[in-house]
């Protein structure tokens, strides 16, 4: 019965290097959720784009729904257009709903304030 008392404060023995990396972990995947969220998309066709266009999603701000088509507009620098179609890859609500929050962390923060 004492070895399982002091197997857990075992935790003590684990290095610093390891806590300090963990933590740095953490607050990299809490700052990244902190500033944006991405939206997955999946290509339906192929692009064929330079790395030099700008693009604009249309129907996003509209009731975003899973696995929604949506139109891309990407405009080159020159000034020509192209246009193709992506599939949203949010495939539940609960998804929609992390992603309208701007993130899992706004999300579980405005859930916590609620209750």
């Amino acid at each position: 019965m004492p070895d399982q008392t002091l197997s857990f404060f075992r935790w003590r023995e684990i290095p610093g290097s390891v806590w300090m990396l963990g933590l740095v972990s953490l607050f990299m995947d809490v700052s990244s959720e902190m500033i944006h969220a991405l939206l997955p998309l999946y290509l339906v066709s192929v692009l064929g784009a330079s790395t030099l266009e700008v693009g604009v999603i249309e129907g996003i701000a509209e009731a975003l729904t899973p696995k929604k088509r949506l139109t891309v507009r990407a405009t080159a620098a020159d000034g020509s257009t192209k246009t193709f179609t992506v599939i949203c890859r949010i495939d539940t609500p609960i998804e929609v709903d992390y992603y309208t929050h701007g993130g899992i962390l706004q999300y579980v923060l405005r859930q916590l304030v609620r209750s």
